[in-house]
């Protein structure tokens, strides 16, 4: 199968890392986590792996761009979701490394992804898509726990956070591909049902705006100071944290992890 129109999405994620690199901007961290999912998803469809290859690969297409698209609005001044605005937001504040990718997991999948489930179910029975859409989070799940292993390699103190989650059940802590795909089937779902799926978005939107903005400050003291400790550790420099990123995600995928 062509696969070519990933490639460009490839293509415009790396120039958003080359953007926040330049400019050492927090903002690569989540487009490096996605580009490694694309990446992946765009294997998977030329293995044959999904009930509908071709329509997985619009589907992603799709999908990408609404991330895309809101980085590219945003850059340029123009309204975005109030999602992805309080995500891109953040790009500069002094939040750790998992809140910035937190955020952008948070918008990105909890959001867009329902929207696209409800784009590619439209007039036929959205269980129709369910096989292949939690085959797309398998995957994302299975980079996740790549990625919170890569980010050990450059946030020292986050092993702290382990020792939190033995006496706290903060929605930080306990963030989950598995928690997210969930939420967003069920509000693909609603979008589906609707006759005007306008209040379901907002409806949506306001709850993970609330998400965020605990992700950001989570209400529980000793976690904040947890998470001050994690970041105060943490280097400012973006090129070296990419680097270190790549390469732990490399030998976990040659099977050295």
């Amino acid at each position: 199968m062509d696969t070519t129109p990933i490639n460009q999405v490839i293509k415009d994620i790396d120039a958003i890392i080359a953007e926040s690199l330049a400019q050492n901007n927090a903002l690569c961290l989540f487009a490096f986590i996605y580009k490694k999912t694309t990446e992946r998803i765009k294997k998977e469809i030329e293995l044959g792996a999904f009930e509908d290859n071709e329509r997985m690969l619009h589907f992603d297409v799709f999908f990408a761009n609404l991330y895309l698209d809101a980085y590219r609005r945003y850059k340029a001044g123009v309204p975005v979701s109030d999602v992805w605005r309080i995500a891109l937001d953040q790009s500069r504040t002094s939040l750790t490394f998992l809140q910035h990718i937190l955020l952008g997991m948070s918008a990105h999948i909890n959001y867009d992804l329902a929207i696209t489930t409800h784009h590619f179910a439209a007039g036929k029975d959205i269980n129709g898509i369910r096989a292949d859409f939690d085959r797309v989070n398998d995957i994302l799940a299975d980079l996740t726990r790549s990625m919170l292993n890569s980010l050990g390699g450059v946030s020292p103190c986050l092993f702290l956070l382990d020792w939190m989650g033995q006496t706290s059940d903060e929605r930080l802590i306990n963030f989950s591909i598995e928690k997210a795909r969930t939420q967003a089937f069920q509000t693909a779902t609603l979008l589906h049902l609707a006759p005007d799926p306008a209040p379901v978005l907002k409806t949506a939107s306001t709850v993970l705006v609330a998400l965020s903005e605990h992700i950001i400050q989570p209400k529980t003291w000793l976690l904040r100071q947890v998470l001050g400790l994690i970041q105060r550790f943490e280097t400012r420099d973006m090129q070296a944290v990419i680097r270190m990123m790549d390469a732990v995600i490399r030998m976990m995928d040659a099977g050295f992890g």
